[in-house]
Protein backbone atom coordinates (compact mmCIF):
# COMPACT_ATOMS: atom_id res chain seq x y z
CA UNK A 1 0.00 0.00 0.00
CA UNK A 2 1.25 3.25 -0.61
CA UNK A 3 1.16 6.89 1.34
CA UNK A 4 -0.52 8.20 -1.73
CA UNK A 5 -3.85 8.65 -2.01
CA UNK A 6 -5.71 7.83 -5.83
CA UNK A 7 -7.82 10.21 -6.84
CA UNK A 8 -8.40 8.69 -10.47
CA UNK A 9 -12.01 7.71 -10.28
CA UNK A 10 -12.44 11.35 -9.65
CA UNK A 11 -11.20 12.74 -12.74
CA UNK A 12 -13.60 15.05 -14.42
CA UNK A 13 -12.92 16.04 -18.29
CA UNK A 14 -12.79 20.19 -17.60
CA UNK A 15 -14.38 22.03 -20.42
CA UNK A 16 -13.31 25.40 -20.94
CA UNK A 17 -14.87 28.60 -19.47
CA UNK A 18 -18.03 29.70 -21.52
CA UNK A 19 -17.00 32.81 -23.53
CA UNK A 20 -18.33 36.28 -21.72
CA UNK A 21 -21.61 37.44 -23.90
CA UNK A 22 -21.20 39.83 -26.22
CA UNK A 23 -21.00 43.73 -25.12
CA UNK A 24 -23.89 45.75 -25.96
CA UNK A 25 -22.82 48.58 -28.25
CA UNK A 26 -26.42 50.55 -27.15
CA UNK A 27 -27.29 50.64 -23.52
CA UNK A 28 -30.44 49.09 -22.19
CA UNK A 29 -32.74 51.57 -21.58
CA UNK A 30 -32.09 53.32 -25.23
CA UNK A 31 -35.57 52.38 -26.21
CA UNK A 32 -36.98 53.04 -23.69
CA UNK A 33 -38.02 56.64 -22.59
CA UNK A 34 -37.91 57.07 -19.23
CA UNK A 35 -40.32 58.70 -16.85
CA UNK A 36 -38.38 61.02 -14.66
CA UNK A 37 -40.88 61.92 -11.09
CA UNK A 38 -42.02 65.22 -10.48
CA UNK A 39 -39.33 67.33 -8.39
CA UNK A 40 -40.73 67.98 -4.92
CA UNK A 41 -40.46 71.45 -4.44
CA UNK A 42 -37.53 72.55 -1.84
CA UNK A 43 -39.48 74.05 1.07
CA UNK A 44 -41.71 71.33 1.46
CA UNK A 45 -38.93 69.00 2.73
CA UNK A 46 -39.56 68.86 6.39
CA UNK A 47 -36.48 69.56 8.53
CA UNK A 48 -34.95 69.17 12.22
CA UNK A 49 -34.51 71.58 13.96
CA UNK A 50 -34.07 71.56 17.71
CA UNK A 51 -35.00 74.01 20.11
CA UNK A 52 -35.11 74.71 23.46
CA UNK A 53 -37.59 75.16 25.78
CA UNK A 54 -37.84 76.14 29.84
CA UNK A 55 -39.38 72.65 31.54
CA UNK A 56 -42.57 74.17 32.40
CA UNK A 57 -43.21 75.38 29.50
CA UNK A 58 -42.37 71.61 27.51
CA UNK A 59 -44.93 70.15 29.83
CA UNK A 60 -47.69 72.77 28.96
CA UNK A 61 -46.70 71.53 25.13
CA UNK A 62 -46.50 68.36 25.40
CA UNK A 63 -49.68 68.06 27.21
CA UNK A 64 -51.54 70.04 24.96
CA UNK A 65 -50.04 67.96 21.76
CA UNK A 66 -51.46 64.69 23.04
CA UNK A 67 -55.06 66.28 24.34
CA UNK A 68 -55.81 67.56 20.52
CA UNK A 69 -53.45 64.97 19.19
CA UNK A 70 -50.71 66.94 17.20
CA UNK A 71 -47.68 66.88 16.76
CA UNK A 72 -45.16 70.16 18.66
CA UNK A 73 -44.77 71.58 14.64
CA UNK A 74 -48.33 71.81 14.36
CA UNK A 75 -48.71 74.09 17.49
CA UNK A 76 -45.93 75.90 16.94
CA UNK A 77 -47.67 76.61 13.39
CA UNK A 78 -51.20 77.31 15.09
CA UNK A 79 -49.38 79.77 17.73
CA UNK A 80 -47.69 81.41 14.74
CA UNK A 81 -50.96 81.90 12.65
CA UNK A 82 -52.91 83.22 16.29
CA UNK A 83 -49.96 85.62 16.94
CA UNK A 84 -49.10 86.61 13.50
CA UNK A 85 -50.57 90.13 13.94
CA UNK A 86 -48.87 90.94 17.22
CA UNK A 87 -46.01 89.15 16.76
CA UNK A 88 -44.08 92.45 17.81
CA UNK A 89 -45.64 92.37 21.19
CA UNK A 90 -44.16 89.15 21.84
CA UNK A 91 -42.08 88.61 24.71
CA UNK A 92 -39.26 87.30 23.37
CA UNK A 93 -36.13 86.27 25.06
CA UNK A 94 -33.26 88.30 23.70
CA UNK A 95 -30.41 86.77 25.68
CA UNK A 96 -29.17 83.40 25.63
CA UNK A 97 -29.52 80.79 28.06
CA UNK A 98 -26.26 80.38 29.96
CA UNK A 99 -24.38 77.83 28.88
CA UNK A 100 -23.49 74.92 31.47
CA UNK A 101 -21.42 71.76 30.44
CA UNK A 102 -23.35 70.22 33.50
CA UNK A 103 -26.03 67.66 32.17
CA UNK A 104 -29.27 69.51 32.91
CA UNK A 105 -31.55 69.06 35.72
CA UNK A 106 -35.37 70.04 36.57
CA UNK A 107 -33.73 73.72 36.46
CA UNK A 108 -32.76 72.95 32.61
CA UNK A 109 -33.82 73.36 29.47
CA UNK A 110 -35.76 70.81 27.52
CA UNK A 111 -34.50 69.66 24.06
CA UNK A 112 -37.11 69.26 21.28
CA UNK A 113 -37.38 68.32 17.68
CA UNK A 114 -39.50 70.41 15.44
CA UNK A 115 -40.16 69.33 11.62
CA UNK A 116 -40.48 72.52 9.70
CA UNK A 117 -39.39 73.34 5.97
CA UNK A 118 -37.47 75.33 4.71
CA UNK A 119 -39.68 78.53 4.79
CA UNK A 120 -40.72 77.85 8.33
CA UNK A 121 -37.36 77.65 9.38
CA UNK A 122 -36.44 80.88 7.66
CA UNK A 123 -39.11 82.74 9.40
CA UNK A 124 -38.21 81.30 12.86
CA UNK A 125 -34.59 82.77 11.82
CA UNK A 126 -35.82 85.85 10.33
CA UNK A 127 -37.65 86.61 13.78
CA UNK A 128 -34.83 85.36 16.00
CA UNK A 129 -32.61 88.33 14.10
CA UNK A 130 -35.40 90.96 14.46
CA UNK A 131 -35.14 90.36 18.04
CA UNK A 132 -31.53 89.88 18.51
CA UNK A 133 -32.79 86.29 20.09
CA UNK A 134 -32.60 82.40 18.77
CA UNK A 135 -34.86 79.64 16.89
CA UNK A 136 -35.62 78.47 20.69
CA UNK A 137 -36.91 82.20 21.85
CA UNK A 138 -38.82 82.78 19.04
CA UNK A 139 -40.50 78.97 19.16
CA UNK A 140 -40.78 79.57 23.24
CA UNK A 141 -42.82 83.14 22.96
CA UNK A 142 -44.66 81.58 20.42
CA UNK A 143 -45.58 78.44 22.56
CA UNK A 144 -46.37 80.71 25.99
CA UNK A 145 -48.47 82.86 24.03
CA UNK A 146 -50.34 80.25 22.68
CA UNK A 147 -54.31 79.59 23.36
Amino acid sequence: MSDKLDFSGFDVPVEPPAPPPPKRSTPKSAGAVRKKKPKQAVSRRKLRVNVSIDPALSRRVVDEADRRGATLSDLLRAAYRDNLDRIDSLPIESELPPFSSKPSGPAGRIVHMLYLTADEVGILDDLAARFGSTRSGVVAALFAQAQ
